[in-house]
């Protein structure tokens, strides 16, 4: 057996269950029973039960008295030590139980929360416990922030969003529906990793046998669609109040379409006008709710 586990405290055990508590019993008894059978041995003894003969025998027989006192005085520090790792082991028994049920309460709350935020008739919630584990995927442990490779995520994909939409201002050999098609693959990846699948209904886009639905032929509509979608991924993210939203994000979500941009149908003609404008939104307070 090592020596250390010879004097190792476990809180799980009552006082006299520790080996060390036992060891210096034992070995303090046996101890004082040995100095004092030699005393006894080797001196000439007489009885006397008076207060001289009480005074000698504190005397006498001071070695195996102080080896017993040195016990009691080791058994006290010992069980002032036990003791406090007892209330040690109890803190960290509370903070663990605190944390796991921190942990289902956040689940439920997200679960309510993701319910009241996300219109289910245009988005398909398939499984908000892989929603939470993916967002929060250290939330067992007791924390609550974002999932940094999400953010990443987002600010690369409304990067490209943003880069995109302005090329509708822009020089370019895309048609309108090029340009529709790679927004909307790129909202619908944002989605598809929180396992959320978008339920829209309108116009179908196709190339390379990938199909892309957006849900109007009006270009205006469209436009608002998207900033309203970049919207909704605020709001699954600002369930963490610490959460920084990433600059693209907050852009087009605040995308200012401006009055004159006319209603109409993408797939009826190509031509662009200058209607597309962003405001640099840096602050949470500045943004449009």
């Amino acid at each position: 057996m090592k020596s250390k586990n010879l004097f190792k405290i476990d809180p799980l055990k009552s006082f006299t269950e520790l080996l060390v508590f036992r060891i210096i019993i034992i070995s303090s008894l046996l101890l004082s029973l040995v100095s004092t059978l030699l005393i006894i041995s080797n001196s000439n003894l007489i009885w006397n039960l008076d207060y001289i003969g009480f005074n000698s025998f504190v005397e006498i027989f001071k070695v195996p008295l102080s080896i017993l006192a040195l016990a009691i005085t080791s058994i006290a520090i010992i069980a002032t030590i036990h003791r406090s790792s007892q209330i040690k082991e109890q803190i960290l028994s509370a903070n663990k139980q605190n944390t796991f049920s921190n942990y289902f309460k956040h689940i439920e709350e997200f679960e309510k929360y993701m319910k009241v935020v996300i219109p289910t008739k245009n988005y398909n919630l398939e499984n908000l416990r892989f929603t939470h584990k993916y967002l929060f995927p250290y939330a067992f442990d007791g924390n609550y922030s974002i999932n940094q490779e999400f953010l990443s995520i987002i600010n690369n994909r409304f990067s490209k969003i943003k880069d995109l939409l302005n090329k509708f201002n822009l020089e370019r050999t895309e048609t309108v529906s090029d340009l529709l098609f790679e927004i909307y693959s790129e909202i619908d990846y944002n989605f598809s990793v929180l396992h959320i699948k978008c339920l829209r209904s309108g116009t179908q886009i196709v190339q390379d046998s990938k199909r892309i639905v957006v849900p109007s032929k009006n270009i205006f509509a469209i436009m608002n669609d998207i900033k309203s979608t970049s919207l909704i991924i605020i709001h699954i993210i600002a369930f963490d109040p610490q959460v920084e939203i990433p600059s693209p994000l907050y852009q087009v979500a605040n995308l200012i379409i401006s009055k004159e941009v006319p209603n109409w149908n993408f797939q009826s003609t190509n031509k662009f006008e200058n209607f597309v404008h962003f405001d640099i939104v840096t602050h949470k307070k500045d943004f449009v709710k």
